[in-house]
C-alpha cells in the first residue's frame, strides 16, 4: 500500500490531533516508505520508525513503550522531556469479553525539564499506553481502528511501515486460523480532577499493530496539574468486522461490546 500524501496527512492530523502535522512530518515518512535518504532534521524520526519495525520489543526494553511513540513521531527533544518526566508503571488489566486490555504506564510530564521555553505543549501532560490483546482462549484476530483487511499484521501503513514479502494480512490470518476478526480500541476521555472530567482540551491519541497479533494505543491528555494521583476515564470497546468488510456495531447482528466508563487510578511510586 502506498500512502498518499494528503491522505497521509489527514490521518495523522486525526490521530496527533494535538498537534499540527509539518511537511517535515510527512516527508519523514514517505522517505522511509520509497527507500529515499531522509534529509538530517527527520533523521530521528525515520531511525525510530526504522527500529520499532527491525527490534519490535527490543526498543520497549531499552524505553517504556510510551515514550518509544513520541520518540518515533516527534523525535529525542520531545522524547527526552519524558524521559525525565514522573515514571509511573500500572500493568493494570481489565478483561472484556475476548479482549483484553493492560495498562502498561503513564507518565506525567510537568514544567520542562530540557525545553526550556515559558510554554510547551508537551508539558503538563498525561501520557499513556494500553497493550490490547486476546483474552484466553480466545480465537480473534485483533485490528486497530481506520485498518483494511488487507493490511498487514504488525506493518503501519499511516507510519510509513511496509511489510517484506510472506507477511500475512488480517484478513488472511484470520483464514487461515479461523479466527474472528475484531476492532478493538481504547482511548482516554480525560482525567478526573475532584469527581469531574477535566474538558476543553483535545487529548491525542495513535496507535499500532504488532507482530504477535497484539495493539498498542497510546495518549496524551494535555493541561493536566500535577497530582499525588491521576484518575484515567478510559472507553474500551470492540466490535466483529466481516470477513467482506462489514462491521457489526448496529442492528440484530451487532456484537459490539463496550465499557465507556473505566476508570484507572496511577500514583508516582511511593506516594
Amino acid at each position: 500500500m502506498k500512502p498518499n500524501d494528503n491522505n497521509l496527512r489527514t490521518a495523522m492530523d486525526r490521530r496527533l490531533s494535538g498537534m499540527k502535522v509539518e511537511d517535515r512530518h510527512i516527508a519523514a515518512v514517505f522517505s522511509k516508505a520509497q527507500g529515499r535518504q531522509p534529509r538530517r532534521r527527520a533523521v530521528s524520526l525515520v531511525v525510530a520508525f526504522a527500529l520499532v519495525a527491525l527490534l519490535g520489543t527490543a526498543l520497549a526494553i531499552s524505553w517504556p513503550a510510551t515514550i518509544s511513540w513520541i520518540q518515533g513521531i516527534y523525535g529525542d527533544r520531545w522524547a527526552d522531556e519524558l524521559k525525565v518526566g514522573t515514571h509511573m508503571p500500572i500493568h493494570q488489566v481489565k478483561v472484556l469479553g475476548q479482549v483484553r486490555y493492560e495498562v502498561l504506564e503513564a507518565i506525567y510530564v510537568g514544567e520542562g525539564q530540557v525545553d526550556k521555553e515559558d510554554y510547551s505543549y508537551q508539558q503538563h501532560s498525561l501520557y499513556g499506553t494500553i497493550r490490547i490483546s486476546p483474552a484466553a482462549d480466545a480465537n480473534i484476530v485483533l485490528l486497530p481502528e481506520d485498518t483494511l483487511l488487507s493490511e498487514y499484521i504488525g506493518y503501519n501503513s499511516h507510519k510509513g511501515e511496509t511489510a517484506p514479502p510472506g507477511t500475512p494480512t488480517f484478513l488472511q490470518k484470520a483464514l487461515e486460523t479461523d479466527a474472528a476478526l475484531l476492532i478493538a480500541t481504547a482511548r482516554p476521555h480525560g482525567v478526573l480532577i475532584d469527581g469531574e472530567l477535566q474538558e476543553g482540551w483535545e487529548i491525542m491519541y495513535d496507535y499500532s499493530s504488532h507482530g504477535d497479533g497484539s495493539l498498542s494505543y497510546h495518549f496524551q491528555v494535555p493541561m493536566v496539574p500535577e497530582m499525588p494521583e491521576y484518575q484515567i476515564k478510559m472507553s474500551i470497546q470492540y466490535w466483529e468486522i466481516t470477513r467482506s468488510g462489514k462491521h457489526l456495531r448496529e442492528g440484530p447482528d451487532s456484537n459490539w461490546v463496550q465499557d465507556m466508563n473505566w476508570v484507572i487510578t496511577v500514583r508516582p511510586e511511593g506516594k
